[in-house]
């Protein structure tokens, strides 16, 4: 379920048009995508020319009665969601294995709950210059195909 749902998502955000949000600046305005159940806005970086989308969330958060339950499909939000920070990190439980002492594995273990949350079911996207097929479309007048996409890069945490 969670494999399909998240091939879903990234299928659809590759094949997605993204739409200009108000521009911050009239020359590189900020990247937005409409997923269906949210918008969102990221980030454009001018020297590097890569659109970054992060904390897209792919799931239901997996707390209170969804916890150790199947993922649910996201919630439909309203409005357009900020994606330009990372959102929490995943609580993992190897944290401090490596550590010669147990009073550094605990320091460690502490720093890490302090940016860790169960409600981390978010994944991160970055897509190079002309990635977006569908606004390449209309920037150069339907000249481009299908073939002429690049790839996206997706980030999903580890440790499942």
């Amino acid at each position: 379920m969670l494999a399909s749902t998240v091939i879903s998502l990234l299928s659809f955000l590759a094949l997605s048009p993204l739409v200009e949000a108000s521009p911050l600046d009239k020359r590189w305005p900020a990247p937005q995508v409409d997923l269906g159940y949210s918008s969102y806005r990221g980030a454009y970086n001018e020297t590097t020319g890569i659109s970054s989308f992060k904390g897209i969330r792919y799931a239901a958060a997996p707390v209170g009665d969804l916890r150790w339950k199947a993922p649910q499909p996201p919630t439909q939000l309203q409005g357009v969601l900020d994606a330009t920070t990372f959102g929490p990190t995943c609580i993992q439980g190897t944290v401090g294995s490596s550590y010669a002492n147990s009073t550094a594995a605990i320091a460690a273990a502490r720093a890490q709950l302090a940016t860790a949350s169960e409600d981390c079911l978010l994944l991160n996207v970055f897509m190079p210059p002309g990635a977006d097929y569908p606004q390449a479309q209309k920037r150069d007048n339907g000249k481009s195909s299908k073939k002429d996409a690049l790839p996206v890069l997706v980030w999903i945490h580890g440790g499942g």
